[in-house]
C-alpha cells in the first residue's frame, strides 16, 4: 500500500469517527445547554490516535460544535473541547478511529463510487470467509460497526433527513458458498445487527418513530422477543434499508485507462459500475460522466469534469483521468 493510499484511509476513518468526540458523555448532553456558537477559531493541530487532523476535518469540528450548540447538546465551551482533544480525553474515539481504518485497511469494508453521502461504504461478504467458512461472529460485528459508521456519516455531511435513514450495502454474495439456509441466515444476521445497534444508538443519541419490518424468517439464533421488547421502549435512531448487490468491473471508453493501484478502487474514475441486483440481476449502468461525484480529498461535490480532468473547487485538488 503506497502513503497516498494510506493518507485517504486515515482521513476517511476521521471523516466518519468525527461524530463520536461530539457524541461522547464528556461533551454530549440531552438536557439543552445553552452553548456559544463558534463564528471563527484558528486551526490547531490535534490528532485521534495519531491521525493527523487537518484544517478540512477541522472545519467540519467548527460546524457540528455548531450543530449541536443550537439543539443544545453541547455542554463545554469550544475551547475546552479542543484543550480536550489536545489532551487525549476521547480514548473512545480514538478506539473508534483505529477500528474503521483496520477494516478498510483489512478490506472487510469498501468506500467506493459516491452517489449518496451517508450510504457510500459497503461490506464484503467474501472477506468473512476463512478456510472455507463464513465468520458470522465477524460479521455480526462489523454489521454493528457500519451501521455505526453510517449513522455518523449523516452527521458528518449535515444531511437533512428526519428519519436518518441509512442503506447497508453488500457485496460479494456471489463469490460465497452459502446455501440456501446460510442465506436466511446471513439475513437474520443483518437485521437484528443494525435494530440492536440502532436502538442502541437511540438510548445514547435520540431516536425516531419508525415502523420496522420483521417480516422474514427467523431461527432460535437470536433471543427476537426480548430485542422487540427493547426497540418498543426506546425506539430506533434509523430507518434501515439492505441492498445486497453484485459489482463488477466492465470496460467503458477506450481512451480512459483502467487504475494503477488500490487507491483508485476506492474513489473510481476511469470506471463505470455494473451493479446487479441479486434479486432480478437486471443490469444498471451508472456512468461516471454527470454522476454525483465526490472529491476524495475534502469530500466536497462540488467537483467539475473537463477535457478528462477532474477538479475540485473547494480544495483545488485535480485528477487527469486520460494520463
Amino acid at each position: 500500500m503506497d502513503s497516498i493510499s494510506d493518507d485517504l484511509f486515515k482521513h476517511i476513518a476521521l471523516s466518519v469517527a468525527l461524530p463520536e468526540i461530539f457524541y461522547s458523555f464528556r461533551v454530549y448532553s440531552k438536557d439543552n445547554f445553552e452553548s456559544e456558537i463558534v463564528n471563527s477559531y484558528s486551526y490547531e493541530e490535534i490528532s485521534l490516535n495519531n491521525f493527523k487532523i487537518d484544517k478540512l476535518h477541522f472545519d467540519k469540528i467548527v460546524k457540528m460544535y455548531n450543530l449541536f450548540s443550537q439543539e443544545g447538546n453541547v455542554k463545554i465551551s469550544f475551547k475546552e473541547l479542543i484543550e480536550r482533544m489536545k489532551n487525549k480525553h476521547f480514548e473512545n474515539v480514538d478506539n473508534f478511529v483505529k477500528v474503521v481504518y483496520d477494516l478498510i485497511i483489512d478490506n472487510y469494508i469498501i468506500f467506493s463510487e459516491v452517489y449518496n453521502e451517508e450510504n457510500y461504504v459497503s461490506i464484503n461478504l467474501e472477506r468473512f470467509v476463512v478456510e472455507g467458512k463464513f465468520d458470522w461472529e465477524k460479521f455480526g460485528e462489523v454489521v454493528s460497526i457500519v451501521t455505526i459508521i453510517l449513522d455518523n456519516l449523516l452527521t458528518t455531511y449535515f444531511v437533512p433527513t428526519p428519519s436518518r435513514q441509512i442503506n447497508l450495502n453488500f457485496i460479494g454474495l456471489e463469490k460465497i458458498n452459502l446455501n440456501e439456509n446460510e442465506i436466511k441466515k446471513l439475513n437474520e444476521y443483518i437485521h437484528f445487527y443494525t435494530i440492536k445497534t440502532s436502538m442502541d444508538l437511540a438510548k445514547q443519541r435520540g431516536k425516531n418513530t419508525l415502523p420496522i419490518s420483521l417480516d422474514f424468517e427467523k431461527t432460535n439464533e437470536f433471543n427476537w422477543n426480548v430485542l422487540i421488547s427493547e426497540v418498543k421502549m426506546n425506539g430506533l435512531r434509523n430507518e434501515i434499508l439492505f441492498s445486497i448487490k453484485r459489482i463488477e468491473i466492465v470496460e467503458v471508453e477506450s481512451e480512459l485507462m483502467e487504475p494503477e493501484h488500490e487507491m483508485d478502487y476506492y474513489f473510481s474514475r476511469p470506471k463505470k459500475l455494473k451493479t446487479i441486483d441479486d434479486e432480478d440481476l437486471a443490469p444498471v449502468i451508472k456512468g461516471m460522466k454527470g454522476a454525483k461525484e465526490m472529491c476524495p480529498v475534502c469530500f466536497s461535490y462540488n467537483v467539475t469534469y473537463e477535457a478528462g480532468v477532474m477538479c475540485c473547487n473547494d480544495c483545488g485538488w485535480s485528477a487527469c483521468s486520460l494520463c
